[in-house]
This record gives C-alpha cells, sequence and structure tokens, in this order.
C-alpha cells in the first residue's frame, strides 16, 4: 500500500549554554509504496520510498548537511507464506532483504557543503592556534 510520513523538526540549539547559533528548523515529507505477492511457499514484498520529497536542504549536525531527494527500493522475501503450513506450526521465516538507495546533492547544496567545510577548517585553525 501508499504510505506517507510528514515530519517537523524545530531549531536546534548545539550547546547546553545555547550560546552558539542554533541549526534551523526544517521539515521532511517521504512516500512510498509496498507489494506483497505469494508464490509458491514465498511472499515477495517489493517496495519503494522516495525521502525529501521536497528536497528541503537540512543540518542534523553543524556543518553536516543532509542528503536531498533520495530514492531507496528493494525486496523482502519469506518463506512459508503458504497459510496452510502457518496452521501446522510453521512461522514465517524472513531468507532474504535487500534495499537500495540513491541520493541527489544539487550544485547549491555543493556549494553550501564547500562553504561549510571551509568554514570549520578555519575555526579548527582559529582553535589550534590558541
Amino acid at each position: 500500500g501508499f504510505w506517507s510520513k510528514y515530519s517537523f523538526t524545530g531549531k536546534q540549539w548545539l550547546t547546553p549554554d545555547n550560546l552558539a547559533t542554533p541549526l534551523n528548523s526544517y521539515d521532511l515529507l517521504d512516500m512510498g509504496v509496498t507489494w506483497s505477492f505469494d508464490w509458491q511457499n514465498f511472499r515477495l514484498n517489493p517496495h519503494f520510498s522516495v525521502r525529501n520529497v521536497l528536497d528541503k536542504q537540512y543540518e542534523v549536525y553543524a556543518y553536516v548537511p543532509q542528503p536531498g531527494i533520495a530514492f531507496y527500493g528493494g525486496l523482502s522475501l519469506k518463506l512459508g507464506a503458504d497459510p496452510s503450513q502457518q496452521k501446522q506450526g510453521h512461522c514465517n521465516q524472513v531468507i532474504m532483504h535487500t534495499q537500495a538507495g540513491v541520493s541527489f546533492v544539487g550544485e547549491d547544496q555543493e556549494q553550501k557543503i564547500s562553504s561549510q567545510v571551509s568554514s570549520a577548517k578555519k575555526e579548527t585553525e582559529v582553535f589550534s592556534t590558541l
């Protein structure tokens, strides 16, 4: 079936005394779809999801930008999908679960990463000379 998830995270303070500049707030929208097929004695569950559908730029940790829109897909294979076996005491057993994904970083996000890395290097140099 189809699913969606919306989350909002308010600005986050980095230090206990709240003197450092906080990370900006952000909201995310994820969506996906899953299917289920019974084939002989197996249950196949392919799935596909898109995370950060709105391609928001955000940080969970200072100077670590998170990926933009990302696509994931995978397959789960269970043994014992036949209902008659479940009545005999056999249980469903996951015998394979795979997932693969790809995310995209736009040019503006790439420039932001570069500027944040150079900013972090400058801060490190200042602290190391003290």
